[in-house]
């Protein structure tokens, strides 16, 4: 798998009116220039054109006392590129850590390696899994209203009570299948249980818990970060959400591997 194409919360290809107008209000317009703008009005939104030709909606911050507009990142993805580009680093590291052990000299470059090795895949899990909750999250319609109904009651939650309230497993197993009309577990049973095993390696990791092997009680989390499926793991992540959202990550065709 190669680097993603990167995306941002809104984005289209301008028109050639698109551009026009903005030329014009680029010639014309008392806001036109990023040096000019001290205090935008809070009721304007700013657009920014890429060389591409591709508009951009920008969020405005000073840095050291200087105005700027950054482009607004899609989070899903970072997260995502951030767990893809650990995996490439995990992939390597792993041969080369087997190498190193096979020497059976426990020098301070291994202790290193290890420590590097390890944080490398604590990283992979957690952006990996906040992409897929942050996904879920996005993809709750904004008026659906889940139903839970139980022995006395019946509870309803909308989509901000549902992000907040209702848990992971819920979100994951029951209330984006309700509300898409679609069920990945039941499409594609193989790549589900990767991303169940995702969550079950987060879960370890975040909420860590001395297990009962006396003098090694956390020998569970290495294991696992020795051993876990972390190329399956990714391609299931991305085929989870092209499932409920078509092409949503791209391969991107630079011809850069990086």
């Amino acid at each position: 798998m190669k680097h993603i194409k990167k995306r941002f919360q809104f984005q289209k290809l301008a028109t050639q009116e698109e551009i026009n107008q903005l030329s014009k209000v680029g010639q014309y317009h008392p806001y036109a220039t990023v040096s000019a703008i001290k205090n935008p009005p809070k009721d304007h939104q700013c657009f920014l054109l890429t060389d591409q030709n591709y508009l951009l909606t920008a969020f405005h911050i000073k840095l050291n006392g200087k105005p700027f507009y950054i482009p607004e990142p899609d989070p899903i993805l970072i997260y995502f590129n951030n767990a893809y580009s650990s995996y490439r680093e995990i992939r390597e590291m792993k041969n080369k850590l087997v190498k190193l052990l096979e020497n059976n000299t426990l020098s301070e470059s291994i202790i290193n390696e290890l420590y590097y090795y390890f944080g490398l895949t604590n990283g992979f899990v957690i952006f990996l899994f906040t992409a897929v909750e942050a996904f879920i999250n996005r993809n709750i319609p904004d008026n659906y209203i889940y139903i839970v109904k139980k022995r006395n009651t019946t509870e309803s939650y909308d989509k901000e009570q549902i992000q907040r309230y209702i848990s992971f497993d819920d979100k994951f197993k029951k209330v984006l299948k309700e509300a898409s009309s679609k069920d990945f577990s039941h499409s594609y049973p193989l790549k589900f249980q990767h991303l169940t095993n995702l969550k079950e390696f987060r879960d370890s990791i975040v909420h860590t818990k001395a297990g009962q092997s006396g003098l090694t009680p956390f020998d569970y989390l290495y294991k696992k970060a020795l051993s876990f499926k972390y190329e399956d793991t990714l391609h299931a992540v991305r085929d989870f959400m092209n499932y409920y959202e078509a092409d949503y990550v791209e391969e991107c065709n630079c011809g850069n591997d990086w």
